[in-house]
């Protein structure tokens, strides 16, 4: 399902988020008596984080009750994707010691990567009762709600981080991407800017500023700010995908054409292929169109897409029911099939509106017709 060809509206993982608490290597009370400590702590400073893991083990082995040991094996572990063993020893360290919000704030970023979001919500807000200064918390308290879809709570608390943190870019745009979520364009706006004046190479605000555009339909000025993301970087996928969609929302097919062929050039996933297969359509070459919708089939068989305003997809009573309803839903097969019917090889379009019914039989009575168009063409002319 895409609302947006953007890659990742809003990433937001441990691995990318900037933290305020650094592993905690100083801590020579712990440490001055237990040699593996010291020597797995050195390795997690050169990243040698199976090194590390091996020495905090050894730690453990002479002390079962420290606490640091268990967090930064976890935070180790954390560093090697292995999010379970991360999230067992974070919860062991916060048994041992429950007042450090650092690791309250590491295991709820990875119960959010989880989708745990009440575990998430739950230890953040441990942490803030314990620090209550640090933006960091509370922006990913935010970010937890907006991925519960409590745009609100979102807002909130992104406010509060700003609070604390008035010159950081990135909690501007983590609110204005709840605002644009929630239909306040005017917030959006305002919070994008100030991102911008803050950081004029903060690529995710110029989407922001783009994506809104373009659902206004000022194609032109959508244009402009994709193009100043692909100026701040010549490989962002999502600003060839957006601007592809705006220059063909505004008749500009070759151009979209192209700009969605770089965007399959960096990352050539399912969306792209499609985005591209529709405009070849729109200009009659079937063939090309055919090949990418195939591309898409193989990538992901049941992809299916609706344009949305971001307040009405992230409404609370948004749903895929709702999304098919669209009349600008589609679905890869039902794209396909559209390409072999136009270019009247009613056999193969027959095909791929039969697979549409069968992956999605809500679609029975709206592909019911081309079924029998492409029946009845081919009862006339088998071949």
């Amino acid at each position: 399902m895409q609302i947006l060809p953007r890659k990742n509206l809003i990433k937001i993982g441990v691995s990318i988020l900037v933290i305020s608490f650094t592993i905690i290597i100083n801590d020579y009370a712990q440490s001055s008596e237990n040699e593996p400590l010291k020597r797995g702590m050195e390795y997690s400073k050169n990243r040698k984080y199976d090194e590390a893991i091996a020495e905090y083990n050894k730690a453990i082995e002479m002390n079962s009750n420290l606490a640091l040991a268990y967090y930064n094996r976890g935070y180790a572990y954390g560093e090697k994707s292995n999010s379970s063993q991360a999230i067992s020893d974070y919860t062991k360290s916060l048994e041992i010691d429950s007042k450090n919000p650092a690791v309250f704030f590491r295991r709820g970023c990875l119960l959010s990567e989880k989708n745990d979001l009440q575990g998430a919500i739950s230890d953040f807000k441990k942490g803030i009762a314990i620090e209550p200064h640090d933006p960091f918390l509370w922006w990913n308290l935010g970010h937890a709600y907006e991925k519960e879809g409590n745009l609100d709570e979102a807002i909130r608390n992104y406010t509060k981080a700003i609070e604390l943190e008035p010159k950081n870019d990135f909690i501007y745009w983590l609110r204005a991407s709840a605002y644009e979520k929630k239909g306040n364009n005017a917030e959006a706006t305002k919070d994008a800017l100030r991102a911008i004046e803050i950081n004029p190479k903060n690529q995710d605000a110029y989407l922001i500023l783009g994506d809104m555009s373009l659902f206004k339909k000022k194609y032109d000025i959508a244009i402009s700010f994709f193009e100043k993301v692909i100026e701040l970087n010549s490989n962002n996928v999502s600003g060839y995908a957006c601007k592809g969609r705006a220059e063909e929302f505004n008749g500009q097919f070759y151009a979209a054409i192209a700009d969605y062929t770089k965007a399959v050039e960096i990352e050539p996933n399912a969306g792209n292929f499609f985005l591209r297969g529709k405009t070849f359509l729109k200009i009659e070459d079937y063939d090309r169109a055919i090949s990418d919708f195939t591309s898409t089939i193989k990538l992901n068989p049941k992809y299916e897409t609706g344009d949305f305003q971001f307040k009405d997809f992230y409404a609370p009573d948004m749903n895929i029911e709702k999304m098919r309803s669209s009349s600008t839903y589609r679905n890869v097969y039902i794209s396909r099939g559209d390409a072999y019917f136009l270019k009247k090889d009613y056999k193969g379009a027959l095909e791929d509106y039969r697979k549409a019914v069968n992956l999605f039989p809500f679609l029975g009575k709206k592909i019911q017709p081309l079924i029998e168009k492409c029946e009845k063409a081919l009862q006339i002319n088998p071949s």
